[in-house]
């Protein structure tokens, strides 16, 4: 029982609360300490009665206490009609403060346990746009460092899943798909009046170019709007910065365009947390000899975006010029996003052919760009991620592999072997033709000796046989 209540009910004459007050007031009983005295000149009291508690009786003389209630008898009557009226109505007592005092609203109805189904649906959908909110805006990640790929799945779980993309493609393991339809972009060649500029923006992890929906694929069972492309690359000096390996090599870049289901969402926001809510080509680029005109769109257009956040408008452009010439030659599978969140929920197409540029526009995205936009500015490069486990999944090939009569080993083997071959023969040659060429000295060394010898008296023996003149022969 609070403090109040239980002053209110028995410091004064106790009343029960369900029987009615008397319409007066009974005189208060008298006190149980004799009324005050005072000391006599012999030291004995005498007896004086109780006066107004404002002072010493006025006019009227002095009034005795017990005739009249005091005022606080008459505060704590009232406080305990109140008291008795809260608690036949059913209400809490008023809370009692320190410097003021508030009433409480009645008791509440019970809240029903266990929740229903359209509470727990509610509750579920708002913890799942918390969690994407999180997941898109709250969280800061980077390529390296303590916020780096290796610590992403730390803050977005789906970045450890067992579908995540990129991967390394091995051409000994994927699977030839007859019934693959081709590719073919729609709307690329004219991106169609009306649309506007195209916005590039620098988002500190890419440089980012918006399309419009008039730009969609078709060859997939649904219809996949176009909503952005952007570039993955490395930095000067390192071989590659593309995210996608072919047989464990990568090349200096990498272009995405990504899609979205358009006959099934109404935005990329929304596919993308679906399954197979999105598609993705991925164009692998190499240097070349030449640049290339339609990645000049693009490239031109960066130290406009230098900064983080910073935006600028590009004219629109003929797209289809982005990929390479044979769309029929591509490998497909399943994955996800490869910045987080790592939704796993991308249709992944990785042609075969690749795209070239110039060394010259390579350089120019690998340093025009920085990942901040205030002092200590940091170069945006490497922004690749590694390859990831394939696990149990499947890539599948729109087209046969030649398998090579040699290995790329064999083959080198062969060269060298033929080389030394080559350079055997040459010797062979060589010392055949000295060998020749030397006998052929000897001989004629032989022939002049001979002819020089014809000219000296002969041997004794062809003296001897040379036959005497007959006597008659000189007369």
């Amino acid at each position: 029982m609070p403090n109040w209540l239980f002053k209110e009910l028995f410091t004064e004459p106790r009343q029960h609360p369900l029987l009615p007050l008397p319409s007066s007031l009974p005189p208060s009983p008298p006190h149980a300490c004799p009324p005050r005295a005072t000391l006599k000149a012999g030291g004995t009291r005498e007896d004086r009665p109780e006066t107004d508690p404002e002072g010493e009786a006025g006019d009227a003389g002095p009034r005795p206490r017990d005739s009249v209630p005091s005022l606080r008898t008459l505060q704590r009557q009232r406080a305990r009609e109140k008291a008795i009226k809260t608690l036949e109505s059913g209400q809490t007592p008023p809370a009692r403060h320190r410097h003021h005092q508030s009433w409480s609203p009645g008791p509440r109805p019970p809240v029903p346990w266990p929740p229903s189904q359209d509470t727990m649906l509610v509750l579920t959908l708002l913890l799942e746009g918390i969690r994407i909110l999180a997941a898109d805006r709250g969280q800061h990640w980077t390529y390296e460092g303590p916020h780096g790929q290796a610590h992403w799945p730390e803050s977005f779980p789906e970045c450890g899943g067992g579908a995540q993309s990129p991967i390394d493609i091995r051409m000994d393991s994927v699977t030839f798909e007859p019934d693959l339809p081709m590719v073919q972009p729609r709307g690329y060649e004219q991106p169609g009046a009306g649309t506007g500029p195209w916005q590039l923006r620098n988002n500190g992890h890419t440089v980012q170019l918006s399309l419009p929906p008039t730009l969609y694929l078709e060859g997939f069972p649904q219809k996949y709007a176009a909503a952005q492309l952007h570039l993955h690359w490395g930095q000067r000096g390192r071989p590659w910065g593309s995210e996608h390996h072919v047989n464990s090599e990568g090349t200096a870049a990498e272009l995405h365009i990504v899609h979205y289901d358009a006959d099934s969402y109404s935005s990329l926001g929304e596919a993308a947390h679906r399954p197979q809510g999105l598609a993705v080509l991925g164009i692998l680029m190499e240097v070349g000899d030449a640049p290339n005109p339609a990645y000049e769109h693009i490239l031109s257009h960066l130290p406009e975006v230098q900064y983080k956040d910073q935006t600028t408008s590009v004219h629109p452009f003929n797209v289809r010029e982005l990929l390479p010439s044979q769309l029929w030659q591509f490998f497909r599978y399943n994955g996800s996003l490869t910045t987080p969140p790592c939704s796993q929920t991308v249709l992944w197409t990785v042609f075969k052919h690749r795209a070239r540029i110039s060394q010259a526009q390579l350089e120019k995205l690998q340093e025009t760009l920085f990942a901040t936009k205030t002092e200590p500015f940091e170069p945006l490069v490497q922004n690749y991620r590694i390859p990831q486990p394939l696990n149990q999944r499947t890539v599948f090939a729109s087209f046969i592999q030649a398998d090579p009569v040699y290995s790329p080993g064999e083959m080198l083997s062969l060269v060298v072997g033929i080389l030394v071959g080559c350079l055997c023969l040459l010797l062979v040659a060589y010392f055949i033709a000295r060998k020749i060429r030397k006998k052929r000295r000897g001989n004629g060394k032989n022939v002049m000796l001979s002819s020089a010898g014809s000219t000296e008296p002969e041997s004794p023996s062809q003296t001897l046989m040379t036959p005497a003149p007959h006597p008659s022969s000189s007369v």
